[in-house]
């Protein structure tokens, strides 16, 4: 789970979201994880994610950069990635 930190997703929130809504976005959520841990694992491509994350509407070059923070974050603060 820790090597899969920087690659996770939020849920989408919205306050007109109705309970539809809110249980689609929370099906999009663990659509999205699913990829990313098999993506983690090396089962999946990445491709993969960024295709599906275009299917959801998903602004790809945005998650790439938010990736990239993260994973830069956890160099920077490495007892974060190991729970101290």
């Amino acid at each position: 789970m820790t090597f899969q930190l920087p690659f996770m997703t939020t849920l989408e929130e919205d306050a007109d979201f109705s309970l539809y809504d809110s249980l689609n976005a929370v099906d999009r959520l663990f659509a999205r994880e699913k990829v990313i841990a098999e993506v983690c694992e090396g089962s999946r491509d990445p491709s993969d994610l960024l295709d599906l994350f275009s299917d959801q509407g998903m602004d790809t070059d945005a998650y790439l950069e938010e990736v990239e923070e993260n994973v830069n974050y956890l160099l920077v603060y490495p007892s974060v990635a190991l729970g101290l």
